[in-house]
């Protein structure tokens, strides 16, 4: 996860130990990982990490985030809707875009970083077909 890669990037404390991975690594790249503190009890990690040293990379570090658009909430699984939503975006709100994972606002979301959007790559190449959704998902893997 990007907030776990931050964390070890900091000198920010954390369960009693302090990692210093700045000190070892100048790059960090961020495939389809959540940067938007959501109203959940794993993005209070995310929130602490910011409250304490900001939204912010050490100085020596260079970040990317890359996120996907082309999987639409409206057309979207029970999973992918599920979440969306726990990466925090708005239930109900059909216009939410993102990798079938992590909306696209969530993979971008942080701010130090360069940010590269791609269209309709998937955080996953097939997900579940169980639940309410299953015809749904069969419909969207058999299409052409």
């Amino acid at each position: 996860s990007g907030w776990i890669s931050r964390l070890y990037l900091s000198s920010l404390k954390y369960q009693g130990k302090s990692f210093h991975g700045a000190d070892r690594i100048h790059s960090l790249v961020c495939l389809g990982s959540p940067h938007f503190v959501a109203n959940n009890l794993v993005y209070k990690n995310l929130e602490y990490l910011e409250s304490k040293c900001g939204k912010d990379l050490p100085p020596n570090v260079r970040c990317l985030c890359v996120g996907s658009k082309g999987n639409v909430m409206s057309e979207a699984s029970d999973m992918t809707r599920g979440a969306y939503e726990f990466c925090g975006a708005t239930p109900g709100d059909e216009a939410v875009d993102g990798d079938g994972m992590t909306p696209l606002f969530s993979a971008i979301a942080f701010e130090a970083a360069d940010k590269l959007v791609l269209e309709n790559v998937s955080h996953a190449p097939v997900y579940p077909s169980f639940g309410p959704s299953a015809e749904l998902a069969k419909e969207r893997l058999t299409k052409p």
